[in-house]
């Protein structure tokens, strides 16, 4: 097969898949995220509102409070992009949304237009952007896909600065760093893969500078200054102007969850696979991961081309980092995201070169990437059918009865009035907005669960009865979860 055949081949394949892909997400662009995605919490539920909301309320204000709500800090990157997709398509529920399927889309084209291989963007496909965990949460509007997207084109960087030329190979490492500099402005959770870049380039050195018995280092001193750069600027111009907010949210965030030892970190990890990771939308990968690496080590890593080597080892050195978070105390789904994309990833990358470099495979790796497609699709077709509109109701009834500018507490507020031009009041006991904060914002409505578990229990707590300082409740049902909605007395 010609290289421009080939090329024309591979465009048409990518085309396809973004088609599937874009089509198949828009009918989940208004639904409520589904209950397989991150099953036993409500995160994907609050958590799109909260990331966003201080976004949105800068476009319908013109000013933002940082610390109403801990979103603003943990996510400037993200923030950023909001803030400039809502002033261009309006403050709605899908805007956030759009920018993860968008992204998606073009870290794909990217990808697959980089390695030029049908063969991969096939496996691709199957193994990654229809994976269900990423294909559900590609259609949420958090800030998980947009620190993916920024890894892995960190990733491919760093291919390209390998196999560059001298002159060139500076600029693609510090393109790089860059990368993984938005990674962890976008969320925290990837501040450890900034080591990533540093590592692979100090291993990439040493294995020439053994080989040529010379010492050698240009790629590790260009990629540690470059991280060490960005660091200083989110530091200086980032943590340090919210130090102390910063600090509180890192200590509430991370506090308790991570294991004191192995032992420790094993009982987590033996629990969290029991009763949460081994369902049937994740065991094709959990199953095939630990026997593909072993193959590659074994069998392919000598004949591989430098290219998909630097991005191999850019997958599984992150898929090791993020595998750590499985032996947390509390890890649902959206935090292993990550780890779900490195695996995704380093598996196509994986199937590809067997199935390049070893003919006689191919039946069977080809069954097994039809077959893991067919269950992906499988997956996210059962979550069509389960598609439910509550968050979208609730938004719509909030349109009608609130008036601009009139204050909402909870931490459900900000999923629930993206109809509506309001003020949104996050509350957790012990955490954040937890003092006197219905003399302080004076808010027009209420809304808690009603056990009050999505606030740690504030109200009972402090011994606010609810109830008496309202007018009329209104209850609403969301997943498993049942609100109501306090309208509270004139004052």
């Amino acid at each position: 097969m010609s290289q421009s055949y080939k090329k024309r081949i591979n465009t048409w394949i990518i085309s396809l898949s973004l088609v599937l892909f874009m089509g198949a997400q828009l009918f989940f662009i208004k639904a409520d995220p589904d209950e397989r995605s991150d099953i036993y919490t409500r995160g994907a539920h609050i958590d799109e509102g909260l990331y966003s909301y201080q976004s949105r309320e800068f476009v319908d204000f013109g000013t933002v409070d940082p610390y109403v709500c801990d979103a603003f800090t943990r996510s400037p990157a993200f923030q950023i992009l909001c803030i400039g997709a809502y002033y261009i398509g309006g403050t709605h529920y899908y805007i956030p949304r759009l920018i993860s399927i968008i992204l998606l889309s073009l870290l794909f084209f990217i990808i697959t237009r980089k390695i030029k291989e049908p063969h991969f963007t096939i496996i691709f496909t199957a193994f990654f952007l229809f994976q269900f965990h990423l294909f559900q949460f590609g259609h949420f509007g958090l800030v998980y896909i947009m620190a993916i997207c920024a890894v892995l084109l960190s990733a491919v960087s760093y291919s390209i600065a390998v196999t560059s030329t001298f002159s060139k190979k500076n600029k693609y490492l510090v393109a790089s760093a860059f990368f993984l500099f938005i990674a962890y402005s976008t969320t925290m959770q990837m501040f450890v893969a900034a080591l990533i870049l540093p590592g692979l380039s100090f291993l990439n050195d040493l294995s020439t500078s053994i080989k040529e018995k010379k010492v050698r280092i240009p790629h590790f001193f260009v990629s540690i200054i470059s991280t060490i750069l960005f660091a200083l600027l989110y530091f200086i111009a980032w943590y340090l102007p919210h130090r102390e907010f910063f600090d509180n949210t890192l200590f509430s965030q991370a506090g308790g969850r991570f294991p004191a030892s192995v032992a420790e970190w094993w009982q987590f990890f033996e629990r969290n696979l029991r009763i949460q990771y081994w369902i049937p939308e994740f065991k094709a990968q959990l199953l095939l991961i630990i026997p593909a690496i072993l193959a590659y080590f074994i069998f392919l890593k000598r004949k591989t081309a430098l290219q998909h080597n630097a991005l191999l080892s850019f997958g599984l050195l992150w898929m090791l980092i993020e595998f750590s978070r499985m032996g947390m105390d509390y890890t649902p789904f959206r935090y292993l995201l990550a780890f779900i994309a490195a695996g995704a990833f380093s598996l196509s990358l994986i199937f590809f070169l067997f199935i390049n470099q070893y003919k006689k495979s191919n039946i069977l790796l080809g069954s097994i990437v039809l077959i893991v497609f067919a269950g992906n699709i499988y997956f996210n077709y059962k979550a069509y059918q389960r598609r439910t509109y509550q968050i979208n109701g609730i938004n719509q009834y909030f349109s009608r009865t609130l008036q601009q500018g009139d204050v909402v507490l909870g931490a459900w507020s900000p999923t629930l009035t993206f109809k509506s031009k309001v003020h949104c009041v996050p509350i957790w006991q012990g955490y954040l907005n937890d003092r006197n904060p219905i003399q302080k914002f004076k808010p027009k409505v209420i809304i808690s669960e009603t056990d009050e578990a999505e606030s740690d229990y504030f109200y009972k707590t402090n011994k606010i009865n609810l109830f008496e300082l309202s007018d009329s409740v209104r209850t609403f049902d969301i997943w498993r979860y049942k609100l109501n909605v306090f309208w509270l007395k004139s004052r």
